[in-house]
Parts: structure tokens; sequence; C-alpha cells
């Protein structure tokens, strides 16, 4: 994948043409009163699978933690320090699942094998927490410890955002491995996986691309590129009013972020 913004289009384009049957597969019900409990507000919900054959890394968890918990501070600064989404507590949910890594890139769910990755891994995530697509109490990030194969889609789109191992080596300063023959290491550093994160979870929260995305006036947008130049880069206009009136996004609870031993800083605008 080289670039977020082509890679979600794909996605966005590829579900759009997908029968309502095959969605239905892998989302049967979304979260309902009885199975989400009676929370007194809408969450985002962090997910870290770990297929049969992979392990339980803390350093993959607290990495998870430490993003969201710092993309938490950074949107409600982005939003005038007025609203920002709601974590979810224990903040990042660890779930095993009963297929090994191999799995997800290679049973075949549906005619598409661009789209098998993106079914079996959300296939597994929803059954674990009664999630589904535009779930009204919930927004899901599933982090997976499993590469895609080439071509394979992930990224974010109707409430949710699935993310592969790269982007867990790339939060806790691994190499990345690419997954396609030619493809080069990616180099950008910690903060771009953390922008990464910022970028898909926009697109669960509603988000589009910015037109003429790259190579537009708006591609350091977060939306856009922005990922890669994160925390410099910014919400559009038009992203706040979209987020203003979403109700994930809640007024400020002054969500506190001070770490000392992650490799991103966080930067505010004043």
């Amino acid at each position: 994948m080289k670039y977020l913004c082509s890679f979600t289009s794909r996605l966005v384009i590829a579900l759009s043409i997908t029968s309502a049957a095959g969605l239905a597969q892998i989302s049967p019900v979304l979260s309902s009163p009885a199975s989400a409990g009676n929370k007194a507000l809408p969450e985002l919900r962090m997910v870290y699978l770990i297929p049969s054959d992979r392990v339980y890394h803390d350093e993959y968890a607290s990495a998870i933690e430490e993003a969201i918990r710092q993309l938490d501070a950074w949107y409600q600064n982005q939003m005038g320090d007025t609203k920002t989404f709601e974590l979810h507590k224990p903040v990042v949910e660890v779930i095993p699942t009963s297929h090994p890594s191999s799995w997800y890139s290679t049973n075949q769910a549906g005619a598409d094998p661009t789209l098998w990755f993106w079914y079996n891994a959300l296939a597994d995530g929803f059954a674990a927490l009664s999630g589904g697509f535009n779930d009204p109490n919930n927004r899901w990030v599933f982090y997976i410890d499993a590469d895609p194969a080439c071509g394979q889609l992930t990224g974010g789109t109707s409430g949710v955002a699935l993310l592969p191992a790269n982007d867990l080596r790339g939060l806790t300063g691994q190499t990345n491995i690419p997954v396609c023959a030619g493809d080069k290491v990616d180099t950008a550093g910690l903060c771009r996986w953390v922008g990464g994160l910022g970028h898909e979870l926009g697109h669960a929260f509603g988000l589009p691309h910015p037109p003429l995305c790259p190579g537009g006036p708006d591609t350091g947008a977060l939306m856009c590129l922005g990922y890669i130049i994160y925390p410099n880069s910014s919400l559009l206009a038009a992203d706040k009013v979209t987020l203003e009136a979403s109700p994930f996004f809640l007024p400020s609870h002054s969500p506190t972020y001070h770490s000392k031993n992650f490799g991103c800083p966080l930067i505010l605008k004043k």
C-alpha cells in the first residue's frame, strides 16, 4: 500500500458493489441494548485480535493505547478544544481468535479475493464482541496481528476500521514487511503510523478524502496524505462540521495525555 487515500477509495468502492447479503454474512447484528448494555455515551472500541498462531505482545497493546489516547487529545485540539470521542474501558480489548494468521488472507470469503482479509478479520472481531457496521453505540477499530496478501484491502468505512500487522510493527518501531513484491519498506517513522490510525479513524467517523487527493490543495490534511506528517497535519473545515454533528463527538472531557516513553510527540495548536 503506497497511499491510504487511493487504497481506502478502493475499499469504499468495493464495498459499495458488494451485495447486502454479503455484508450480512460478516455483520449479522448491530450492537443492541441487550448486547451493548445501557451505555451513557457512544464509545470508540479499540480491539487487538490475536490469531491462534500468534502470541500476545504487551508492547502492541500498550502502543495501541498510547496512539489512541494521543489522537483523542489531537482531535479535541483540532475541534477547538470543544469535542472529542469517548474511549471504552478498558481502552484496548484483547481478543484471541480461533484462526491462524494465514487464514485471514486465504479463506475464500466471497468472490473478490481483495476483500477476503477484510471480511475474515471483521467476521471474527464482530462475532467476539457483537459488533457491526454503522453500530449506533460504538465505532470499531480492529488491529489484527496478521498480514494481508498483495492487493487485499484494509482501512476504514461505515463505522469500522481494520489495521493489519504492519501497523502494529510501525507503532512499536519495528521494520514493516512489504506485502507486494517491489514495494519499499515504509521508513516515515512512528508518527506516520499514529497518523495512519487517525486517518482510518476519520473514515470510521464518516470523513471522506478531500477532492483531488493527492495532488490538490489539501494534500497535507489528515484525510489525504497528512497522516505521513502527523501530528503536523490538520482536519479540514468540512471535517469539523461532520464531526460536530456526530453523536460520537461529545463535549470536551479534557483528555489527559502525558507520555514520556511514546516515540511520537503530541503537538497541539495554541
